[in-house]
């Protein structure tokens, strides 16, 4: 290619060729990685939220299925004597069914949607969990308090999970549920823009 350039006197330079200008741009770059279907990180996942950073970036880990499973761990070389899922017992441990395939998080889901008055959703994977939100909310800030409440519901399966792991602690849906209540309440009310919500009407509907 440097044999065959036609040198014609003048300073070098840098030049962003994806831009008319030569300027390089962030969003010349987003189209650039759109145009080869690169990019696509972020598994419809939105950032932008009420909740804490860490419940959206355990989210994001767990639809890349980057979360230390029992499988996972196995894959990895770890010794491990039983890969049994560690709410039911029924079947190992995989990012799918601790979220989607296991009856105690089925239960938690459903208790969920009843809280929230939506339809049940057919849940089988974690792209279901997170389409869940954009098809069952009806307005621009319902989909955003579902979101919330989705993705925080996600970070409390993990927890519990964590916790029946390593500290030997079982909680049921039900107590499961009223801590995902309690915690999404304090967090939305001291993380959005929806101050005027109070306990009563929380509990009763969130997304009124």
């Amino acid at each position: 290619m440097v044999y065959n350039f036609d040198w014609k006197g003048g300073n070098d330079c840098w030049k962003w060729t994806e831009a008319k200008d030569g300027l390089f741009s962030v969003s010349s770059a987003k189209r650039l990685l759109a145009s080869h279907h690169v990019g696509d990180e972020n598994h419809g996942i939105k950032w932008k939220g009420w909740v804490p950073l860490k419940c959206k970036i355990l989210v994001w880990r767990i639809a890349r299925k980057r979360i230390p499973t029992m499988t996972d761990l196995i894959k990895r070389g770890v010794p491990i004597q039983h890969a049994d899922c560690r709410f039911c017992q029924e079947d190992v441990e995989t990012t799918s069914h601790l979220f989607t395939g296991c009856r105690y998080s089925n239960e938690v889901w459903f208790r969920i949607e009843n809280w929230c008055k939506i339809s049940h959703s057919f849940l089988f994977d974690i792209p279901d969990l997170l389409d869940m939100p954009e098809s069952q909310a009806t307005s621009k800030d319902a989909k955003h308090i579902l979101r919330g409440i989705a993705y925080m519901t996600i970070w409390m399966i993990w927890n519990e999970r964590n916790d029946r792991v390593f500290n030997d602690k079982k909680r049921n849906p039900v107590q499961l549920v009223e801590n995902i209540k309690a915690t999404s309440y304090f967090w939305i009310r001291n993380r959005s823009r929806w101050k005027f919500k109070d306990w009563k009407t929380w509990c009763k509907f969130p997304l009124d």
